[in-house]
C-alpha cells in the first residue's frame, strides 16, 4: 500500500501472515490482537504498540480495527506521518472520505516532501481508492 520500508513493507505478504488469510484463522488473529490491546499498559517504552497492531489489522483487511489502533497511537505517541497516512488509507477503504481527506492533509502538513502523502492526496482527489 504505502510502498517500501516501514513495518507495512515488513509484514506485507509475510509467510507468517499468509496462513491467516482464511476467515477462521484471520478472525483468530484479530481476536489475539484485541487481547494484546486489552492487556496493554503503556509504561513509556519506545515501541509504538498500537501502531504495530494497526499495521497488522490493516494487513488482515480489518480497517475499522486498524483505525482504532492508529487513533490510540496518535493519542499515546503524537502525530506521525506514517500513522496519518495509514489512517487516511483505512478511512478511504471504509468509505469515510472526510476522515480520509483530513488525515491525508495532516500527513502532508507533517511532511510536505513525503512522496507517499502526495501520491495518496492525488488518489483521493481523483476519487480513486488507495491500493
Amino acid at each position: 500500500m504505502l510502498g517500501p520500508g516501514g513495518l507495512h513493507g515488513l509484514f506485507s505478504g509475510a509467510p507468517e501472515l499468509r496462513r491467516f488469510r482464511g476467515p477462521p484463522l484471520q478472525q483468530e488473529l484479530l481476536q489475539a490482537l484485541g487481547h494484546i490491546w486489552h492487556h496493554y499498559y503503556p509504561i513509556g517504552e519506545r515501541g509504538n504498540v498500537p501502531f504495530h497492531l494497526g499495521v497488522l489489522a490493516m494487513e488482515l483487511h480489518n480497517h475499522r480495527a486498524a483505525t482504532d489502533y492508529f487513533q490510540h497511537s496518535l493519542l499515546l505517541h503524537g502525530e506521525d506521518v506514517s500513522t496519518c497516512l495509514r489512517l487516511a488509507i483505512c478511512y478511504d477503504r471504509l468509505g469515510e472520505r472526510d476522515a480520509a481527506d483530513k488525515f491525508a492533509d495532516q500527513a502532508l502538513a507533517l511532511d510536505p516532501e513525503s512522496e507517499f502523502a502526495r501520491h495518496l492526496r492525488i488518489l483521493l482527489d481523483c476519487g480513486t481508492q488507495s491500493s
